[in-house]
């Protein structure tokens, strides 16, 4: 991991996550409300979202701000991820899907 923050590689991880949710950009400036073409602005100025839009999309995309900025997660989030993803697992066996 690098020390030096660049936003490309920050709208890089969004557009990984938008692809695996099948949404578009323009879905998610709908989504949590901020005006249409503000992250292709972005995206094309190589600027980086502000701390509101910025934990809004990470909230939408089931990410943190952390992973978005360094591509890495803390040890208790990737702790709590697969204490989610376990009880989900339970709760599919339990029903039967």
């Amino acid at each position: 991991m690098s020390n030096t923050y660049n936003p490309e590689d920050f709208w890089n991880r969004v557009k990984i996550l938008l692809k695996q949710k099948n949404i578009t950009q323009l879905e998610l400036e709908k989504i949590i409300n901020i005006p249409d073409n503000t992250i292709k602005q972005q995206i094309f100025h190589k600027r980086s979202p502000d701390v509101i839009e910025a934990l809004s999309i990470a909230n939408y995309l089931g990410t943190t701000i952390e992973y978005l900025v360094t591509g890495s997660m803390s040890d208790e989030r990737r702790k709590s991820d697969k204490l989610v993803a376990d009880i989900q697992k339970l709760l599919d066996d339990y029903s039967g899907k």
